[in-house]
């Protein structure tokens, strides 16, 4: 179950994607084109709700990559939107924007921001549960 709301969120982001490449307009890209800077709050919101709900999926697995151990989710989503942004090139229905790449790694580093603070309350809510049993 906890890996529908991925899939789900995965399946829309291809749409949009597919709709984007073959230069057709939905509601969703009209809106994000509808005020300044819209696009780029879209790449944001998508990319770091994507990041979450795939840290959560993979229970907050991180790699071992130097200090800062990345979560999994957030490596992944954040690889797929540099292959996603850089395939643009290739498509003149697209234009490729390092703006864009700003906005989606912002995105995914400020869920990793949240996902970490998140389960350091978690930790402590746990431990602090635990310890109030074992005292009765």
């Amino acid at each position: 179950m906890r890996w529908l709301p991925v899939a789900l969120l995965i399946g829309f982001i291809g749409w949009i994607t597919w709709q984007a490449d073959r230069g057709q307009y939905n509601f969703f890209i009209m809106l994000a084109a509808s005020f300044p800077y819209g696009d780029k709050v879209g790449h944001l919101l998508i990319y770091l709700t994507l990041a979450i709900l795939l840290n959560v999926a993979l229970q907050f697995r991180r790699l071992p990559l130097g200090p800062l151990r990345p979560e999994l989710g957030s490596l992944l989503v954040w690889c797929y939107t540099l292959l996603e942004e850089t395939s643009q090139l290739w498509f003149d229905s697209r234009n490729f924007e390092w703006l864009d790449i700003l906005a989606n790694t912002t995105g995914v580093v400020l869920a990793s921001l949240i996902c970490r603070f998140g389960q350091r309350r978690y930790n402590k809510w746990k431990s602090a549960s635990a310890s109030n049993r074992l005292s009765r």
